[in-house]
């Protein structure tokens, strides 16, 4: 989201508020002294919340811009940690294949060098990262049951990762 669209969308919420405040404005005048009286107090309202808006603009832009770019990083970081748990989980399936001679040497070799090169990338959260360092090595010692519960620590940490929104 650029700084326009930020300052269009503060634009337009600015305006509805305005709106929204005359009509109150308007209705609660009215019903005190008439129509004269409810314009009056819709047009100062309406104008109190246009002027307020305007003084405000830049940090409601700068504050809606952080918000997005914050988002954008977790998002980027979630996607990171879900790419390595089914990375560690496809090279968990080539380590122990459900059919005898199913996945060869160099197809192994690949699967457990995208494990490492994805689990290595800077922007993966710590937690995810050192909970994929010790399943791939659990895997590279090739024990089952090790194995099983370090994916599963994977898992958790990958969850927890996403479930901090």
């Amino acid at each position: 989201m650029t700084p326009h669209d930020t300052l269009r969308a503060h634009w337009r919420k600015t305006a509805l508020r305005s709106l929204a405040a005359g009509a109150l404005g308007f209705l609660v005048g009215a019903a005190v002294d008439g129509w004269l009286y409810g314009s009056l107090i819709a047009a100062a309202a309406g104008g109190g919340c246009v002027i307020g808006g305007y003084s405000v603009r830049r940090r409601v832009a700068a504050e809606m811009t952080a918000a997005v770019e914050c988002a954008a990083a977790l998002g980027y970081a979630t996607g990171l940690s879900h790419g390595v748990l089914a990375a560690v989980c496809n090279y968990q399936a080539a380590v122990f294949p459900a059919s005898p001679g199913g996945v060869t040497d160099e197809e192994r070799a690949a699967r457990r060098l995208a494990a490492y090169q994805f689990a290595a990338r800077n922007a993966v959260p710590r937690r995810v990262r050192e909970a994929a360092a010790g399943a791939l090595a659990a895997l590279d010692e090739g024990g089952r049951l090790a194995s099983q519960r370090a994916v599963e620590e994977l898992f958790t940490a990958v969850h927890r990762q996403t479930s901090r929104r």
